[in-house]
């Protein structure tokens, strides 16, 4: 077989030559192509939506009760985790700034219950009340700094667990510094 024949073609003929594309057609065929891909995608969609009308439409009121009772459900559950979530980051928000000020984490309760706490930005304003109330705070033993703050004791530190109170914890920089273990800890608790 010679480079101009096909495999269709006969022994001693020459395949004809098939048309020649310029860039410019080639451009236009992918615009189209393009275009036929964004409408398809468009219609898919817009079909998607039409079957999820009808199987709304179709469903039972059984149906209906039992999809409102688990969208319930799942808000609620959400709910109590996202507000669990938030009293576990306070409080240990609220470890950290008492430690960082050389008194003891077991004011904290104290401190919550003197109130102002809603959030972790509360926290410090909550704080700095608590001890301009009980100037007998100032009298406290002083902790060593945490590691790697001014005057922590040097050498390296431990491998940290990364559980949702670490995370709550920590500062952006941690959370910059250990993204990939971060989110390899939570890859793990979720259970994927």
């Amino acid at each position: 077989m010679t480079e101009n024949q096909t495999p269709d073609t006969p022994a001693g003929q020459v395949a004809p030559e098939g048309p020649k594309y310029t860039d410019a057609d080639m451009a236009n065929a992918r615009r189209k192509a393009e275009k036929a891909a964004a409408d398809a995608a468009a219609e898919a969609a817009r079909l998607k939506t039409e079957l999820d009308g009808l199987k709304a439409q179709a469903m039972t009121e059984q149906e209906k009760a039992i999809a409102k009772a688990r969208e319930e459900a799942a808000t609620q559950v959400r709910t109590e985790l996202e507000g669990q979530f938030n009293s576990e980051r306070i409080g240990n928000g609220l470890r950290l700034a008492l430690a960082e000020r050389g008194l003891p984490a077991s004011l904290a309760p104290s401190v919550q219950a003197a109130g102002g706490i809603s959030g972790v930005d509360d926290i410090t304003g909550a704080l700095d009340s608590f001890v301009q109330a009980n100037p007998w705070t100032a009298n406290l033993s002083k902790q060593p700094p945490p590691p790697g703050q001014h005057g922590a004791p040097s050498g390296p530190t431990p491998a940290r667990e990364w559980t949702p109170a670490a995370i709550a914890a920590a500062t952006k920089d941690e959370l910059k510094q250990h993204w990939s273990d971060i989110q390899a800890a939570i890859a793990k608790q979720m259970g994927t």
